[in-house]
């Protein structure tokens, strides 16, 4: 038997009898363990449940996962009846596990009127994203990236996706597999992706990147600019990020000389003031965030030119002259109708 308790009759001689109530009970069923003690989120995995009391013969007995105390959606996160149960000794229960979310569920058995329950006995399987198809995109976002996954739920669950730690504009799950996330406007490469799922996280690392910048020009364009002034100039390109947090700290170098400063202006475009500077056909080159973009041969500084020659005066040799011309301070040279002068030496921009 398997009830709570049972009445007795006792019969004495032929037509007399007595009968004595609840003055016995059988064994509760109890729960030892379930094997394998994992099931795919979609549920439909053969478990077998071990225990003792299970009866003599079939008595219609029921298991379930467990309710989750702290889920406001029992049919997902516990309470759920397994798929089938069914009995095949006093010791052991064949099953089929239902859907669920989680890790870690008590399991119930439900037989005549009474109930065993074992605890921690039956996760599911955590979600998991292992690809990206579009994996990069725009750095002002919009843009549309299918994830690829498993367990990610069977029905909609309003999961959410991030790029990096910025969430995605809108998620949409599509399927137990796969989902997909528009690109929230962002910056920089090898961007982890992450779902959360509830309470649970699937992250897959370097996964998403956005567009790398690029340089198209500089205004004025192959023109040429002052040697002893600092010149404003514009850079303009593209991704160079949607707003000045994105944009980062961004660097525009003219030849080798850094500007005296780079400030963002748009996602195409970037101001900078230029140093005073030397050279013919001086490169421009944008660095932020690990990434760089160059334009050869853009700016071209003032050659400098001799205006005029005077002898220094109270020197006794004659030989001391100023040559007065426009140039920055640097390694020079004089030379007077093809032959080098003894030294030369660096006064001023213009001396």
């Amino acid at each position: 038997g398997v009830s709570f308790t049972e009445e007795y009759m006792v019969t004495v001689a032929v037509s007399r009898f007595g009968t004595l109530t609840e003055v016995m009970s059988f064994d509760s069923p109890s729960l030892n363990s379930t094997t394998p003690p994992n099931s795919p989120t979609s549920g439909g995995k053969s478990l077998t449940i071990r225990g003792r009391n299970f009866g003599a013969r079939d008595y219609s007995c029921k298991a379930r996962v467990a309710g989750d105390t702290n889920s406001r959606q029992t049919s997902i996160n516990g309470g759920t009846a397994f798929e089938a149960t069914r009995w095949l000794s006093a010791s052991i229960l064949a099953c089929k596990s239902p859907r669920g979310l989680f890790s870690n569920y008590p399991i119930a058995l439900s037989l005549s009127s009474r109930t065993s329950t074992i605890s921690q006995s039956l996760t599911f399987d955590m979600p998991t994203i292992f690809a990206s198809i579009f994996p990069n995109g725009p750095s002002a976002g919009g843009s549309t990236s299918l994830v690829l996954g498993s367990n990610l739920g069977w029905i909609d669950t309003s999961l959410s996706a991030r790029i990096g730690s910025t969430s995605c504009y809108t998620t949409q799950w599509l399927s137990g597999s796969s989902v997909t996330c528009l690109i929230p406007l962002g910056d920089g490469i090898m961007r982890d992706i992450a779902i959360t799922l509830f309470r649970m996280k699937a992250t897959l690392s370097m996964a998403f990147s956005y567009n790398t910048i690029v340089l198209d020009f500089a205004q004025p364009q192959t023109s040429n600019i002052p040697a002893n002034i600092t010149t404003s100039l514009t850079a303009l390109g593209k991704n160079f990020g949607n707003d000045p947090i994105l944009a980062g700290s961004p660097n525009l170098r003219v030849g080798g000389t850094s500007c005296v400063s780079t400030n963002w202006i748009s996602d195409s475009s970037l101001a900078c003031f230029a140093s005073s500077g030397f050279g013919a056909s001086q490169s421009i080159t944008l660095t932020n965030r690990g990434r760089t973009s160059t334009v050869s041969n853009s700016i071209t500084f003032d050659i400098p030119n001799v205006v005029e020659i005077v002898p220094i005066l109270n020197v006794s040799t004659p030989y001391f002259i100023a040559i007065r011309s426009f140039a920055l301070f640097t390694t020079l040279s004089a030379a007077i109708s093809g032959t080098s002068t003894r030294s030369s030496e660096w006064m001023s921009e213009s001396s």
